[in-house]
């Protein structure tokens, strides 16, 4: 009787994550929204996770590898995800901040 008992509280658990994986994931913005609303915000990211190892005399380097800004992206997405990864909801700020300090290089 005692294992019927585990099992639903098991599922009941389960169930209650999940609603609140889903619930959190609607209510939060994404983050490209976050980083296209805020350079500061952006650089400040930057600044916080990366910018005691790199600096802006890498990026170039770095479009060098992915020319094109989207292809770029998402290659800087997949690095960050395993480099020193910042908070996913930072992330997108860092992305961000390297490519406006590219564009304005250019």
């Amino acid at each position: 009787m005692r294992h019927v008992q585990i099992a639903r509280l098991t599922w009941a658990l389960t169930a209650l994550f999940a609603a609140g994986a889903v619930v959190f994931a609607a209510t939060r913005p994404a983050p490209e929204t976050i980083a296209a609303a805020d350079p500061a915000a952006a650089s400040a990211a930057f600044e916080a996770h990366c910018a005691q190892c790199h600096g802006p005399r890498e990026f170039p380097y770095w479009a060098s590898i992915e020319p094109d800004p989207e292809e770029r992206r998402a290659w800087l997405d997949r690095l960050l995800q395993r480099h020193y990864p910042p908070p996913e909801e930072e992330r997108a700020l860092v992305i961000e901040h390297i490519e406006r300090t590219l564009a304005e290089g250019e």
